[in-house]
């Protein structure tokens, strides 16, 4: 948070937020800014920052971003599944309605 510029609010010269009901913003995740010096200074050991050759954040995803994984691709588990059944003589169908709760 410090290399980034995003500062707290303690010591004498720190910037005291004055809206104290402002939400932070969702969107904002420190850790996607994570470089390999970030982790140095935390307290990794550099042998083992070398073996780590790339860093990747995940996010969580949205529940239309799962429809999509699950339905579109090629080798889709749902079409997967839906094979496997056919397979077996049972006809398993997907609508979208059962992906919206």
């Amino acid at each position: 948070m410090d290399r980034i510029g995003v500062k707290g609010s303690i010591g004498f010269g720190a910037h005291i937020n004055t809206d104290e009901h402002k939400e932070p913003d969702p969107s904002f995740n420190p850790l996607d800014m994570v470089e390999p010096e970030d982790l140095i200074k935390y307290g990794f050991i550099p042998e083992i920052i070398g073996r780590i050759p790339i860093f990747a954040v995940a996010t969580a995803l949205k529940e239309n971003e799962l429809i999509r994984i699950l339905t579109e691709p090629k080798n889709a588990l749902v079409k997967q599944y839906e094979e496997l059944f056919r397979r077996s003589g049972v006809m398993l169908e997907f609508t979208s309605k059962l992906f919206f709760f």
